[in-house]
């Protein structure tokens, strides 16, 4: 049996996820100050889980705050799902969901591990309420941790937290790769 990829993509985040801070001893760290990319991971996703102030929007229509974006650094493969807004974003068809993958090339793969790697674990202690909840998974097999976003650190829901600033630049830097590759 062969699963599609959003069936993938969906089984590989609920396990990151659930097993978040399964660290075992592979070298993945939850000490402050620390690159969270560490030498070896050989998947990152940056995920959206939602909330915060989020913009009103036809009833039906797809979350343009609930995305993701994974990388497998070890093979080039890039893949996101995400919902793109178009026009006015008051009408159903002003949304899409986004679903896809691609191999980045050696010039983009490095420049994203670059940007990844500047995601640093925090120990910051913010208590935010106005932005959507970022996670950003790292897997060194045969471990992984799932980070949330220092934003919302207060809430002590994952075992680690790492630097948000850091995770919006990330998404700067992937966001554009959906379409850099697909001629649109």
């Amino acid at each position: 049996m062969t699963l599609s990829y959003t069936a993938r993509t969906f089984l590989l985040s609920a396990s990151l996820v659930a097993l978040a801070g399964c660290t075992g001893g592979s070298g993945l760290t939850t000490t402050p100050g620390e690159i969270a990319l560490v030498e070896g991971a050989t998947t990152f996703e940056l995920t959206s889980v939602g909330g915060g102030l989020e913009a009103p929007r036809p009833q039906g229509a797809c979350n343009p705050e609930i995305w993701s974006y994974f990388v497998h650094i070890d093979t080039s493969q890039f893949g996101w799902n995400r919902c793109d807004v178009t026009g006015t974003g008051s009408e159903l068809g002003d949304y899409t969901p986004v679903v896809g993958t691609r191999d980045l090339s050696a010039a983009e793969l490095d420049a994203v591990v670059a940007s990844a790697r500047t995601v640093r674990v925090s120990d910051r202690t913010t208590c935010g309420a106005d932005k959507s909840v970022l996670r950003f998974s790292v897997r060194k097999f045969p471990d992984f941790i799932t980070y949330g976003d220092d934003f919302y650190a207060c809430q002590k829901l994952q075992v680690a937290y790492v630097d948000g600033e850091a995770l919006g630049n990330l998404r700067a830097v992937l966001s554009p790769l959906v379409t850099a590759g697909t001629g649109s």
